[in-house]
């Protein structure tokens, strides 16, 4: 079962790669395969979620049974799961300040060249009127 299940994520990420790989060449075929793409990753997200929620479960099951070996386990996941959290928040926030700059700059641009055209706009009125 597992083995399927190896089997069928390994696949649809292969689909998944190969879609983003393709849309990328060509904008026309990203706009077609954006929703089957944005599907296919939304469902190997609860997928994997699914996987960590049963994993997690068991492991709670067993800490309580005090099955041998629980406890660590249940230390290695704690630990390996703080490791993964700090390089993820830090790729999180440069991403999110680069988003964030990104979308600033596309506005200043914008507001600084409909003020500079209402400037001359309001300057050129004044000259015509004082004629």
């Amino acid at each position: 079962m597992k083995r399927i299940a190896l089997v069928i994520a390994a696949a649809v990420a292969a689909i998944s790669l190969f879609l983003l790989s393709s849309a990328t060449a060509n904008s026309d075929v990203f706009a077609n395969t954006y929703p089957y793409l944005l599907a296919i990753n939304g469902f190997v997200v609860v997928a994997l979620t699914g996987l960590v929620a049963v994993q997690l479960r068991q492991l709670l099951r067993d800490y309580r049974a005090k099955k041998f070996g629980s406890r660590l386990k249940y230390r290695l996941v704690v630990f390996f799961a703080l490791m993964a959290l700090a390089p993820g928040l830090v790729v999180y926030t440069v991403s999110l300040q680069f988003v964030m700059r990104s979308i600033e700059t596309w506005f200043n641009v914008r507001v600084d060249a409909a003020l500079e055209g209402g400037i001359a706009l309001g300057q050129n009125a004044l000259d015509h009127i004082g004629r």
